[in-house]
């Protein structure tokens, strides 16, 4: 298993290499807060790193299983999968839920717009892409992993946006 959780924190306004520092240790603090591992800028996946390119109004991530790990294979392994290494008490739910805080919480930060989250997707894998409100990200995830009915994380592109963003929902 080698899970890559890809991220690009869509900003509101253009934004210098300066704030985007200042930024990137305000969300690695909610990240650390959820137990969370997270990369910014040349320290994420190459190949990501060349499919966007980072822009004065885009940040891009890596999510880690924590702040020593390279992937997300634990973070978001279903409890079941033969590979994990995830405590029983820490089962599929409660790390989604620590997602969604952690989304809500840089949600909340005035210079960001929206996260775009490439769940293990790969440049010759077909894929989905869904947009989902930040405060139903949790039942997003459990509806996916029930859909897939088995141990691999999902392979999804999912647009994750402020509650007031989503109409009709």
């Amino acid at each position: 298993m080698s899970w890559k959780v890809l991220g690009i924190l869509e900003l509101n306004d253009v934004a210098a290499y300066s704030k985007k520092v200042r930024l990137s240790f305000l969300v690695a603090e909610k990240a650390t807060k959820y137990k969370i591992g997270i990369k910014f800028g040349k320290n994420i996946f190459t190949g990501f790193r060349k499919k966007y390119k980072e822009g004065t109004k885009r940040m891009l991530f890596e999510l880690t299983d924590d702040p020593m790990a390279i992937n997300a294979d634990n973070l978001f392994a279903e409890e079941y999968a033969p590979e994990a290494d995830v405590d029983f008490d820490d089962r599929l739910f409660p790390r989604m839920l620590r997602m969604q805080n952690f989304l809500e919480e840089v949600l909340k930060i005035e210079a960001v717009n929206k996260v775009v989250l490439d769940l293990n997707i790969d440049n010759e894998v077909k894929f989905e892409t869904m947009v989902t409100d930040v405060n139903n990200f949790c039942n997003t995830m459990l509806k996916l992993y029930e859909e897939k009915k088995d141990f691999w994380m999902p392979t999804e592109k999912i647009i994750v946006q402020k509650s007031h963003e989503i109409k009709g929902l």
